[in-house]
């Protein structure tokens, strides 16, 4: 009975030595290091839909990219079957480093941010991000694109950890598996 109580006491240890390391730098103070910037800077989100009255939404994005506190991407909406409504535009997304630092210990985070067509016309998006592990969690957005049409999506989020020139907007490629065929 010793040995094993020896054995849970150091393991308790060095996952809490652990966490506290990666997580914080003092007691309270969240924080998102220098080399956590370089894990949050790309966000993958695969194609998603949601269903309207007569047919569905389809929304798929490029890889989001974070600049300051924001991540940024372009997208194409097509509408089925509706075909004349798709629209595309630019995605901005304000995420804090204090959100990504709370995101990083398992807490569910706020988002807000817009999405401006090609055309001009801006939409307000919210939602919510809940981690699953530390590279990968759930979304539910809501996109309001209209006082009438709110459009509710949910999908995931996984945070990319390559390298940009394998971080093509139109492949949905893992980057590990575009970077071993480049270098064959």
């Amino acid at each position: 009975m010793q040995p094993l109580r020896l054995f849970l006491t150091a393991f308790l240890l060095t996952v809490t030595w652990c966490r506290a390391e990666t997580l914080t730098e003092a007691p309270g103070q969240p924080v998102v290091r220098a080399s956590d910037q370089e894990r949050f800077r790309f966000v993958d989100i695969p194609v998603c839909k949601t269903s309207i009255y007569v047919g569905s939404v389809t929304l798929a994005t490029g890889r989001f990219e974070r600049q300051g506190d924001r991540y940024l991407a372009d997208y194409k909406a097509s509408v089925f079957p509706f075909f004349f409504y798709r629209e595309k535009g630019a995605l901005v997304i304000r995420v804090d480093s204090e959100s990504l630092s709370r995101l990083a210990k398992g807490e569910k985070i706020r988002i807000e941010g817009t999405a401006t067509t090609s055309s001009g016309d801006v939409r307000r998006i919210e939602g919510t991000a809940t981690p699953s592990d530390i590279h990968s969690g759930k979304l539910k957005i809501a996109v309001h694109v209209s006082r009438a049409i709110n459009l509710a999506f949910t999908t995931s989020y996984r945070f990319a950890d390559c390298s940009p020139t394998c971080a093509s907007p139109s492949s949905r490629t893992p980057c590990v598996r575009r970077e071993k065929e480049a270098s064959e």
